[in-house]
């Protein structure tokens, strides 16, 4: 988990098959076996997150959102030994 430079969003690493979804939102996206990132809008927690694949069969490891107003645009995750 990272927050971003702006403190608005938040990106969560996740595993799709590990992570489960509420059963009484039917507004979320389809189930997926693939890995990626979710990415949260603090302005509107109740909305749905996006969500960002991850290519490849590892899961996500670690996520880290760029620290630089600069670059706020630029998140980093890696899997197994790739970044």
């Amino acid at each position: 988990m990272s927050i971003s430079p702006s403190y608005r969003d938040l990106v969560l690493a996740a595993c799709a098959h590990h992570f489960l979804y509420p059963s009484s939102r039917s507004d979320f996206p389809p189930m997926s076996r693939r890995n990626g990132l979710f990415i949260i809008d603090l302005k509107a927690p109740s909305d749905v997150p996006r969500f960002l694949p991850q290519g490849g069969t590892w899961d996500v490891a670690d996520v880290q959102w760029n620290p630089h107003p600069a670059r706020a645009e630029y998140i980093v995750s890696t899997s197994s030994e790739k970044l």
